[in-house]
């Protein structure tokens, strides 16, 4: 089993490691038998077929080609090292979990001639140690930018820089990062606020653009040396724009908050009207909650959804537009499920004189791809994130039109922020590029297909959603009406156990704390990064529903763990 899910593994990496062979090799085993029943039952389970293994025994022409050994308990490791002779001293042997960080058992014991419960847990373990190992071989196969001969040392008494691994200078650190990287390849994501960005971003994210400080704007900077990282952000405007067909694109916003304040303290004074989605309709903080910067600094007037249909009442909020007279009137979520109508917002903005904002830091992948309807022709300002829908870095955007160049840039630098974040706006660069490709954009309708499966299938199963369904990238869960007794809190704490991650989230017509809540938000766009469809989606479903009916009871959630870790083992992260 272990050979497998490794293998399978593998073949998400890139070059080096995606032409490494994994072979399973016995101490004592009979050439030729075929893997045992049970093992080929556990794996199916995953979706891996194992029916035409066949076994062979470690030889040493095994050992002449391996470059590593794996063995599944240490009295393995002991036999297989009174096979290894003076030409094989050099080859590095371990016992497949020994890489875990954390303080871990690191023997599989063999389940060999056992049940198939036995089998299962033997495979969750071989496959939560898995990313240790590719990230073991990625270490050692995968070249860093100078060789070890060129680099000096982390003890050269030259050097002022300490050059060890972080795994050496701050293991406390390590750890921590290594067993953040273990619980997302081993559990499901389905915040939707939340997604896996391209290894080529974290790549950027962490590079040499970090020393720089370029205060100021390209070509306009307050600090020398700045002229590499002017083309970076030259970059990432040009491409901001041309993804979203915006005459102004701004990519410093740390994020989507200080893209907000940015907008918010470009154009209004403090204590003017803005009318704003509720929070706990599925609004945001920053749209005038009473906590955040934008509540204290302006006169709010919330808008809300119908509490029957789920839905924005266009032309109820024309009303409260015309009535309340507002500065500007703010349109987006981070919990509406469903199509917002840019276009209407827009005339009604217009007809009482006020800005128009549109905050679509969930929904902008499906905008920049054509599957949501773009506010950019019909608003002011856009703002966003980039790490949502996106699928890129943490980070903020402004879309806006020309007009309001001066006064956007003004507000971010040096109204709101200080340097920008170089490192980032490379990232950001490189989202957009892969947001403008068309795989990207098939990627944003798998993502939709995704939620509406397991859409139907919650609503099959007796659930309430709000707006009884979804057309973007989410759902939002109204437990009242199936669970009356389970709150948000309690159900987003039992689906962890089980290897799923959702959070509590307020329903229109609230009656619990914003603490406790009565409903979950679920998003997409995560599981589906990791290759997931339709049927996969409604086996989370199947998952969900398992763990909400019994939220109390191992048994339930250990039968909707073997589900996650089963879909995860299927759809490895290359991280």
């Amino acid at each position: 089993m272990g050979e497998r899910l490794l293998a399978h593994a593998l073949a998400a990496e890139p070059e080096p490691l995606n032409q490494l062979e994994v072979i399973s090799a016995g101490i004592s085993a009979f050439a030729g038998d075929p893997a045992s029943a049970n093992s080929v039952r556990a794996l199916k389970k995953v979706g891996i077929d194992l029916s035409q293994h066949r076994s062979r025994r470690l030889d040493p022409y095994l050992l002449d080609e391996a470059a590593l050994i794996l063995c599944m308990t240490e009295g393995h490791r002991q036999m297989a090292l009174q096979l290894i002779t003076d030409d094989h001293r050099d080859l590095p042997i371990h016992l497949f979990r020994e890489f875990m960080p954390g303080d871990v058992d690191h023997e599989v014991p063999d389940p060999y001639g056992a049940s198939l419960d036995y089998y299962l847990e033997t495979r969750d373990a071989l496959a939560e140690a898995v990313p240790s190992v590719v990230a073991w071989l990625r270490e050692r196969y995968i070249p860093a930018k100078a060789s070890k001969q060129d680099m000096p040392t982390a003890t050269d008494p030259s050097l002022n820089l300490n050059a060890a691994h972080l795994r050496d200078l701050d293991p406390e650190i390590f750890e921590a990062i290594e067993n953040e990287k273990n619980r997302q390849q081993n559990h499901l994501e389905l915040i939707a606020s939340e997604n896996f960005t391209y290894p080529a971003v974290i790549e950027a994210t962490g590079s040499v653009l970090t020393n720089k400080y370029a205060e100021g704007y390209p070509r306009k900077r307050y600090y020398g040396g700045c002229e590499c990282v002017d083309v970076a952000e030259e970059l990432a405007i040009e491409r901001a724009k041309q993804l979203f067909g915006a005459e102004y694109a701004n990519v410093q916003p740390h994020a989507g908050s200080q893209a907000n304040f940015g907008v918010y303290t470009a154009v209004l004074n403090v204590g003017d009207k803005i009318l704003t989605m509720n929070l706990s309709d599925g609004g945001h903080l920053t749209h005038g909650n009473p906590v955040n910067f934008s509540g204290k600094l302006y006169e709010v007037v919330h808008y809300g959804v119908d509490p029957e249909t789920g839905r924005i009442d266009y032309d109820k909020l024309a009303e409260q537009a015309e009535k309340e007279k507002p500065k500007m009137i703010t349109v987006g979520a981070s919990a509406y499920p469903r199509e917002i109508d840019f276009k209407r917002m827009g005339e009604i903005a217009r007809s009482v004189g006020a800005y128009i904002l549109a905050d679509i830091a969930h929904i902008a992948g499906l905008v920049a791809t054509g599957e949501h309807p773009s506010p950019v022709p019909h608003c002011d300002f856009v703002t966003t994130t980039t790490h949502k829908t996106l699928r890129g870095p943490r980070g903020g955007l402004i879309l806006a039109k020309g007009e309001y160049e001066k006064k956007l840039n003004s507000a971010i630098f040096p109204g709101g922020q200080g340097g920008p974040l170089m490192h980032v706006i490379a990232a950001k660069a490189v989202c957009f590029r892969e947001a403008a490709k068309p795989e990207f954009k098939q990627y944003q309708q798998q993502v939709k297909r995704n939620i509406a499966a397991l859409a139907d299938f919650l609503k099959q199963k007796g659930y309430k959603l709000c707006s009884d369904g979804t057309d973007n990238h989410l759902i939002l869960v109204d437990l009242r009406q199936s669970h009356p007794d389970l709150s948000g809190k309690q159900a987003q704490i039992a689906l962890d156990k089980a290897n799923i991650t959702t959070n509590r989230n307020t329903v229109p017509g609230e009656t619990r704390s914003p603490f406790q809540t009565s409903g979950i938000r679920i998003g997409s766009p995560a599981c589906t990064s990791r290759g997931m469809k339709e049927d996969d989606f409604r086996e989370i479903g199947r998952a969900i529903d398992i763990v909400l009916n019994h939220p109390e009871d191992d048994n339930a959630i250990s039968q909707a763990r073997d589900i996650s870790l089963g879909l995860c083992a299927k759809y490895p992260l290359p991280y």
